[in-house]
């Protein structure tokens, strides 16, 4: 469903609302899906576009083969939306059943949401770094940090980084948390970069 969109004071004529359905499309069809003009090579998106597919991937409706198309759309569209980011979060350690190889190169490997973060940039550092406090699950807070790094990859060098996780774990008082900030250094440190 098209509609029209007004950014600044001028119409966006005919942004999308709906993103492909990945719920009930074969793996073929929602790889199309994301690859045709339709969906992530849009300009102008609605607000509604990225709210549906979130609300899609947060369903757990679905199908495991179908979740690396989906989270890589989000990741492509670039979302700074923080309901978005923190979907992709909640997921990090989703283990894609299909690794994608229609064409020559692979658009996501093995865990898709790190290779999401890699298009979304710095929207995603703040609440990345935010969670990192809370995360006891040793994959999970490995699979943040490498996130952290492909997007300091595009920006900034990693330092900067792991500076920002170190003056956390100074200011913090939890011991839980400066326990799971401290192994969230510690991991940072051993990536390369």
């Amino acid at each position: 469903m098209a509609q029209t969109l007004v950014r600044a004071g001028n119409p966006i004529a005919n942004c999308v609302t709906n993103p492909p359905d990945f719920q009930s499309l074969s793996y073929d069809k929602a790889y199309e899906a994301m690859t045709s003009d339709e969906a992530w090579r849009l300009k102008e998106v609605c607000p509604e576009y990225i709210t549906n597919l979130v609300n899609q991937i947060r369903s757990k409706k679905i199908p495991s083969d179908n979740m690396g198309p989906a989270i890589y759309l989000l990741g492509v569209l670039r979302t700074t939306n923080l309901t978005a980011i923190e979907t992709l979060i909640d997921i990090i350690d989703f283990k894609a059943t299909k690794l994608e190889s229609k064409d020559s190169i692979r658009r996501w490997g093995e865990y898709p949401v790190v290779d999401a973060f890699w298009y979304i940039r710095k929207p995603a550092v703040e609440p990345l770094c935010s969670r990192l406090c809370v995360e006891t699950n040793a994959l999970r807070r490995e699979l943040m940090c490498k996130s952290l790094l492909y997007i300091e990859a595009r920006e900034p060098a990693i330092e900067p980084v792991i500076s920002r996780v170190r003056r956390q774990f100074n200011s913090e008082t939890d011991i839980a948390r400066r326990k799971n900030l401290e192994a969230s250094v510690n991991e940072l440190e051993k990536l390369p970069h």
